[in-house]
């Protein structure tokens, strides 16, 4: 007995930025939100450099994380306890 074609399930197919997406949440990676992550660190009154030192992290960390580029979560997740000052909580929400 012939199966006709229609009956076997076609996979949709996927946009290059939801390919990257998947991708990158596997292994533990996020692209940042540059404008966000700048405007917290400049409402705190910090330099790069002084988040850096603050969070224990490199400056060149930190002009990755805002330039937009990608990084680990975990260590969004730091930048953002470490941004999160005086009631003010940062989440990795408002940063990716």
């Amino acid at each position: 007995m012939v199966t006709p074609i229609s009956w076997f399930r076609k996979r949709p197919k996927r946009s290059l930025a939801a390919t990257r997406s998947i991708m990158l949440k596997q292994a533990g990676l996020v692209v940042v939100n540059a404008k966000n992550f700048r405007q917290i660190r400049k409402r705190l009154g910090w330099s790069q450099v002084e988040l850096g030192r603050r969070s224990g992290y490199s400056e060149r960390v930190i002009r990755k994380a805002e330039s937009g580029g990608v990084v680990r979560r975990r260590t969004l997740s730091e930048l953002a306890l470490t941004m999160s000052m005086d009631g003010q909580i940062v989440s990795l929400v408002d940063l990716t």
